[in-house]
């Protein structure tokens, strides 16, 4: 914000050790230009009971900086870069409670509790983003022009016991999954200015993305 210092914390705790905490603060430079900086932490034990492996408890953490540029009225401008990481078990633990015949067959024919799991293969995921992005609007006469360009990098690793019991059957993993993504937009929008303003809105633009994802090895473990 330009108009002045702004703060803000805040954090909560709950049942499963869950703990949840995220901060921010704006600072104006001067009539022109602002500098914000906020941040988040969370940590979650995970609430289901394994009874072969140890799973991960969930952790996210992750912070962004932005700078707002804003030399005129009739231009504004803001740059801002994020980082996000997380990992635990998350979705990745589950627990098979309606087993198939063929499982039945070889003595799994009995679900666990709930919230408990017996599955033999690691549940693990986790997850870094990074996204950098641009934000510009110039209103000149009756046409506002906003252009917003942005690069996104993810990074991801994932394992899970896709039968989800203590039979080595089938389990997934990827070591280097990743997702880059690339996108710019240009809109043109009337306003105040624009004729027939006081019942016509405009809006105008063009759209483009770039995006490559894929998984760097994708591993299939398959044993009785």
């Amino acid at each position: 914000s330009l108009s002045g210092m702004e703060g803000e914390v805040g954090v909560s705790y709950a049942t499963h050790d869950d703990f949840q905490s995220k901060a921010y603060v704006s600072i104006p430079l001067n009539d022109s230009l602002a500098f914000s900086l906020s941040g988040l932490y969370s940590s979650r034990d995970i609430y289901y009971k394994s009874l072969i492996v140890d799973p991960a408890d969930d952790i996210s953490k992750g912070a962004r900086a932005k700078l707002r540029i804003s030399p005129s009225e009739d231009l504004d401008i803001i740059l801002q870069a994020t980082k996000i990481q997380s990992q635990g078990a998350g979705t990745a633990l589950g627990a098979n409670l309606a087993p198939k015949p063929l499982l039945q067959a070889a003595g799994q024919g009995t679900p666990p509790p709930d919230y408990v799991t017996n599955i033999n293969d690691p549940a693990y995921s986790a997850n870094a983003t990074t996204i950098v992005q641009a934000d510009g609007t110039w209103t000149l006469g009756g046409v506002t022009t906003r252009v917003i360009v942005s690069d996104q990098k993810v990074r991801a690793v994932t394992a899970l016991d896709f039968d989800e019991t203590p039979l080595p059957l089938v389990s997934f993993s990827h070591p280097r999954g990743f997702n880059d993504m690339k996108t710019a937009e240009v809109q043109f929008l009337s306003n105040k200015d624009s004729w027939g303003s006081g019942w016509l809105q405009l809006i105008g633009g063009y759209y483009y993305l770039e995006s490559s994802a894929g998984y760097d090895p994708l591993q299939l473990y398959v044993g009785v």
